[in-house]
Formats: C-alpha cells, sequence, structure tokens
C-alpha cells in the first residue's frame, strides 16, 4: 500500500488506497468436434496435374485467407461430385476414359 495525500482548502488528509486486481475472463472455447480419420492414398500425376492441382491450393489459399493444401482439393473435388450426383459422376468417368484411351491405363481390365 502506498500513501496519497490530498490537500483540501483547510486541511490535509491522508488517504491509504489499494489496487485491486481480478482474473481476467477468458472466452470459453466451445467443445471441439471429433475429426474424422484420414487415409493416406498415393495418387500418380502427371506434370500438368500437378500444376493444376497447386494452381487450384494457391487460388483457393488466397480466396479463404489461410492454407489449403492439395489434399484438401481433392477431397473437396471428390465431395463436390458426389453431391452432384450421376450426371458430374458420368462427366467425370468420360474424362477417365478420354485419358484410357489416350494411352494412360492403370489398373486390370474387367
Amino acid at each position: 500500500m502506498s500513501d496519497l495525500y490530498v490537500k483540501e482548502p483547510s486541511n490535509l488528509f491522508r488517504v491509504k488506497h489499494k489496487i485491486i486486481t481480478h482474473p481476467m475472463a477468458r472466452w470459453k472455447k466451445p467443445p471441439t468436434q471429433e475429426q474424422p480419420q484420414l487415409a493416406v492414398h498415393t495418387v500418380t500425376l502427371t506434370p500438368d496435374v500437378v500444376e493444376i492441382l497447386q494452381r487450384l491450393s494457391r487460388d483457393a489459399t488466397d480466396f479463404l485467407g489461410r492454407t489449403v493444401s492439395s489434399s484438401a482439393i481433392v477431397r473437396a473435388l471428390v465431395r463436390q461430385i458426389d453431391q452432384q450426383g450421376p450426371p458430374a459422376a458420368d462427366a467425370l468417368f468420360l474424362v477417365v476414359e478420354q485419358e484410357m484411351k489416350g494411352g494412360r491405363l492403370w489398373g486390370k481390365k474387367k
């Protein structure tokens, strides 16, 4: 404690004061949601597709204001095709067919 003297016209008062502090209030974090487990898969990409994937990742990073990985882009693309239903899936299958006709064959023929 320190002493503080306040002078009034006719009297001299001695005033003692304390500084009282209280813990600061903190925001309570909402309970974290369980994150789905991720499975690691190896993907073989051509250089032009790697370039497209990197560009999409950069564009998403600029758009969202935080880093977006190539894996996040691939997951979003898969979900987007799934949500759009059969017409989008059929369009995807046609692109896969073009790639196969172009000489890129992976897997075995049924």
